[in-house]
């Protein structure tokens, strides 16, 4: 190892029919939302951000379980890679420590103690610009291998046997004396020692639905989008925040918390309030109450996670799935704390999208978020995470 169960609808008059389904536009700066399913955390500092690698862009990798390592595209789809070596997972054929090293020899993620790299290529070039850097140059093969795998850990001697036996290096060669060719036998023989060992793929883009399936998917959306035009709908006063200073039993909308009720709220909240974060509530109640699996979570965030597999991840803007916004910072690309907000599309433009959803300016109603948003100094303060469509039952 180198060092280094939910009340009925009200009873409301009916509402003229929705609109017919139309295409919606794409966002301006991309066909595909930002982000995508259970990122894992980002490595700062990596060199490069988005590296192109054979037409894929990986911007991050993580190790969401044993033997298993996700790598995150820039259009928010996912290469996963199970099974195997950990070296071969990890695209880190020298089993480099992550660290600051590793940043900057073009890291995107660790496993937890290892590097991840987005290619083998990388991962190779790596070790070698290790071998050839001050800590290692000056070193015979036979040192450098003690310091790259020492002792404690591994058998350091047997290592520099195998490495000498098939470079056909002798191991008292100075690594300043090797030209580029046999110093990339040293890093070839570093692999093989390392187990390079292949195992399963798995690429969510391959697994994209086929656009009749988003637009059965859209079709089926008219079910949950009658409820929540129908809670549109409904007075002002009944789909809206009560202010707290208001007179004692008019301070909690019970529209909200019947929205909230269709979450584990009560567990993670105690307090009836109408003040919490409620857009995801307002989700899954109309999602549950049209027949279909919400999340039974109060977050925004628990529509990115998607642990019941009940979403379709879409690449672009369809009539009734779900928007995922997410606010600064991005660094925890688990997205475990942190706000945002959803809402249903109902349409968009090249700058942003119209989302029918719940605490819109503290009430239920549709609103136009441009996306990104940025601050003065141009930095994200919010994103367009993803775009999910709840699957069919």
């Amino acid at each position: 190892m180198p060092i280094g169960t939910l009340s009925p609808l009200p009873s409301i008059s009916p509402i003229k029919p929705l609109k017919p389904l139309k295409p919606l536009k794409p966002l301006k700066s991309s066909s595909a939302p930002q982000g995508a399913a259970s990122p894992g955390p980002v490595a700062n500092g990596a060199a490069g951000g988005v590296v192109a690698v054979g037409g894929d862009e990986f911007v991050v990798a993580w190790s969401p379980t044993r033997r298993v390592v996700n790598y995150r595209r820039e259009d928010g789809s996912i290469l996963e890679k199970s099974r195997g070596s950990r070296s071969w997972r990890n695209n880190n054929p020298g089993n480099i420590i992550a660290g600051s090293f590793a940043e900057a020899n073009g890291s995107i993620g660790s496993d937890g103690v290892m590097a991840i790299f987005p290619s083998r290529k990388i991962g190779r070039k790596a070790i070698e610009t290790l071998l050839r850097g001050p800590s290692y140059r000056n070193l015979t093969i036979r040192d450098a291998i003690f310091r790259y795998a020492p002792p404690h850990e591994n058998d350091s001697a047997g290592y520099v046997n195998y490495v000498a036996q098939e470079t056909g290096i002798h191991e008292n060669t100075m690594l300043s004396a090797l030209l580029i060719g046999d110093l990339r036998k040293i890093v070839a023989a570093i692999e093989k020692m390392e187990g390079w060992e292949e195992g399963t793929l798995r690429d969510t883009r391959a697994s994209q639905p086929p656009s009749g399936a988003i637009v059965s998917a859209a079709q089926v959306a008219q079910e949950w989008m009658k409820i929540a035009e129908r809670e549109a709908a409904l007075p002002e006063d009944n789909r809206t925040e009560w202010p707290d200073s208001a007179p004692l039993g008019r301070r909690e909308n019970p529209r909200i918390l019947e929205y909230l009720n269709s979450c584990d709220f009560y567990a993670s909240d105690a307090a009836d309030s109408d003040e919490i974060n409620w857009c995801a509530g307002f989700i899954n109640y109309c999602l549950e109450n049209a027949g279909f699996v919400g999340t039974e979570h109060p977050g925004a965030r628990s529509v990115f996670w998607n642990r019941m597999h009940q979403f379709i991840r879409l690449g672009q803007p369809a009539y009734g799935a779900i928007a995922v916004l997410r606010d600064a910072p991005f660094d925890d690309a688990n997205w475990d704390n942190g706000t945002g907000h959803v809402g249903f599309i109902v349409d968009s433009d090249s700058d942003g999208l119209f989302l029918l959803g719940g605490n819109q300016s503290n009430t239920v109603k549709i609103s136009y978020y441009k996306l990104p948003i940025k601050d003065g100094y141009g930095n994200t303060t919010r994103r367009l995470e993803a775009i999910m469509m709840p699957r069919m039952n």
